[in-house]
């Protein structure tokens, strides 16, 4: 009878230590500096490539048929891309290089306002710390604050807010892997609440040197507005450096891609 509690007493004892092993690996948080070298480091240091892909924008009634449009992004790493669009109001070449922006539409050369799934692009074109640090601290992402959190059944890292709070913006990162999963976005609106804009990844997949989501979705307020689908990943590829000139922009025609489902 004593050796029988003596076993279960030192039974007890082992998955207690256990349990607590367990907590405090898991109650493990990198600080944010240390977070984003993580993160540069999984997404290794791909060649120059070039991904082919859908943007799908649904419409503001459920009804419609969600518009589809053929897109073309050059990346050259550290962040540099160029994205090759056409839409039902003509073709569109934005460049971004060296932290500077230009687009050109039919009004012409100008530095663009940012689009979510543009910022999302930017976000994939950089694969060092301090590029990272400076597209998120843009869109006001403190980069002081990193806490451990849950998402959908998820555990990610947060960069920019203290779990579970989601009245600043932040972005997660996958505990497991350190790729970015959840971009919160909040921007101030003239009354009210702000306007959320989430941009989620899903299916990272490596082809060749580049790490890239299959899926990118955009969110406002909680209601899908838009999405990327990719169709094909070239990487290594061959891209000229005069692609991210913002004269070549304007001079210079892309692949085709034109709108689809109209």
């Amino acid at each position: 009878m004593r050796n029988s509690i003596r076993a279960l007493l030192i039974g007890l004892a082992v998955v207690v230590s256990v349990a607590s092993v367990s907590s405090h690996a898991l109650a493990y948080v990198p600080v944010a500096d240390h977070l984003l070298v993580l993160v540069a480091s999984r997404l290794d240091d791909p060649a120059p490539s070039v991904v082919r892909q859908v943007r799908i924008v649904t419409g503001p009634v459920a009804a419609q048929v969600p518009l589809q449009y053929r897109e073309v992004v050059y990346i050259r790493f550290p962040g540099t891309f160029r994205s090759e669009l056409t839409t039902e109001d003509g073709r569109r070449v934005l460049v971004e290089r060296s932290g500077r922006r230009w687009t050109t539409e039919e009004a012409g050369l100008a530095e663009p306002a940012a689009e979510p799934i543009d910022l999302a692009l930017r976000l994939l074109a950089h694969n060092r710390p301090e590029g990272l640090a400076r597209v998120l601290a843009a869109q006001g992402v403190d980069l002081t604050v990193t806490s451990l959190g849950r998402f959908e059944g998820r555990l990610g890292f947060v960069l920019g807010a203290r779990y579970p709070d989601e009245s600043a913006p932040q972005v997660w990162f996958d505990r497991e892997t350190l790729l970015p999963f959840r971009w919160l976005m909040l921007r101030p609106t003239a009354d009210g609440p702000p306007q959320r804009t989430e941009i989620r990844y899903f299916g990272w997949q490596k082809t060749g040197d580049l790490r890239y989501p299959q899926v990118m979705a955009c969110y406002q307020d909680g209601q899908l507005v838009s999405e990327v689908r990719v169709e094909k990943i070239q990487s290594p590829a061959e891209i000229p450096d005069s692609l991210f000139s913002p004269v070549q922009a304007t001079d210079q025609p892309g692949p085709a891609a034109g709108p689809e489902g109209q």
